[in-house]
């Protein structure tokens, strides 16, 4: 009796933190997306060489930035589909079928009448613990989207997890040479006597200030500062990562 109250316990908390949790992992894929797109357009989109590299490259980036944002959006936005959002008389003729094609000997009464809801509860539908509604076709509630992922909003998800796909890995192949040449870069500050007299003011602006060192000594096209080699450096390991665990 003890192990069935503490796994109820247990079951109840794991519910309310991902309902707790659902919002902000939302608000953190956003925070993604966002901090990608800046640092192409701050660092990545400088180095190419002219328009006609620039145009088409950042044309097929923005259309797969708006393929991810439209689905994502849709996917949080647009319900599931409940079955308490349907006309109870199609219920009643729902359940009534699926009574007469049951067999009296099986005890399937349990998969079409819901007990919390208090519903008939069409085929495939099922019951979400988070949202505490039978959803139609439900596939699973994905705290990323906040939201279940149903009959209404499974091809939302789907195209979002195809424009992540795509976008992540054009991100990763324009951005892998300045990748490349970000972490082989040394800054080196200055010494404090230097950065105190030698400009005659004690405000020095360090990232300005700060020299880029290429271990061979090449000329480097673009300048990044710390900030730019930083942001490079997050939003490509984030890229890879997330291409890697969806893909």
């Amino acid at each position: 009796m003890g192990e069935k109250k503490f796994l109820k316990l247990f079951v109840g908390m794991g519910r309310s933190i991902t309902k707790v949790l659902g919002p902000a992992l939302s608000v953190f894929a956003l925070f993604i997306i966002g901090g990608i797109t800046y640092t192409y357009f701050t660092v990545i989109s400088p180095t190419y060489k002219s328009n006609w590299e620039w145009i088409p490259l950042t044309a097929i980036g923005v259309s797969f930035l708006f393929g991810i944002l439209f689905n994502y959006l849709m996917c949080i936005f647009t319900k599931p589909g409940y079955t308490s959002d349907l006309p109870r008389e199609e219920l009643d003729d729902n359940y009534q079928l699926q009574q007469s094609l049951n067999d009296p000997e099986n005890n399937s009464q349990h998969k079409i009448w819901c007990k919390k809801c208090q519903l008939p509860k069409p085929k495939r539908a099922h019951h979400c613990s988070v949202c505490q509604k039978c959803v139609l076709r439900m596939d699973h509630h994905c705290p990323w989207v906040s939201n279940c992922v149903g009959f209404a909003n499974y091809r939302y998800f789907v195209l979002f997890l195809v424009y992540v796909c795509l976008g992540t890995l054009f991100f990763s192949i324009v951005s892998f040479a300045s990748f490349i040449q970000a972490i082989k870069i040394e800054y080196k500050v200055p010494p404090i006597h230097q950065l105190l007299f030698s400009t005659g003011t004690n405000n020095v602006n360090l990232p300005e200030y700060a020299q880029q060192i290429p271990e061979n000594g090449e000329k480097i096209p673009f300048q990044f500062n710390a900030t730019q080699r930083n942001y490079l450096i997050m939003s490509f390991m984030s890229s890879v990562s997330v291409f890697v665990s969806i893909g």
